[in-house]
């Protein structure tokens, strides 16, 4: 979720899952998932040190990422379906700008 990736990935029109570690990654996540709602939160509540993540354990498992991918790809889901209306739209705006 580092803020170059996140722009991107919004002009390639690609939606995300957000998978932030440290620093504004956090704040760059709840942008992509809460506000343009282009993205899907693998589900990572607070940030690790670099380098000390065995400290604290797996903080994201294996059933966490398919789930958030499950969701981001579902062609039937009306969220997914939306998503990338925006993301087209975005990447039109951006595009012009």
């Amino acid at each position: 979720c580092g803020w170059n990736s996140t722009i991107e990935a919004i002009c390639a029109g690609v939606p995300m899952i957000t998978w932030p570690l440290f620093g504004d990654q956090f704040f760059n996540e709840r942008f992509v998932v809460e506000i343009l709602k282009v993205g899907v939160m693998v589900g990572v509540e607070s940030p690790s040190n670099w380098g000390e993540e065995e400290k604290f354990g797996v903080l994201v498992k294996k059933e966490d990422v398919e789930r958030a991918i499950e969701k981001l790809m579902d062609d039937k889901n009306y969220e997914s379906e939306e998503r990338r209306k925006r993301l087209k739209s975005l990447q039109r705006w951006l595009r012009e700008v």
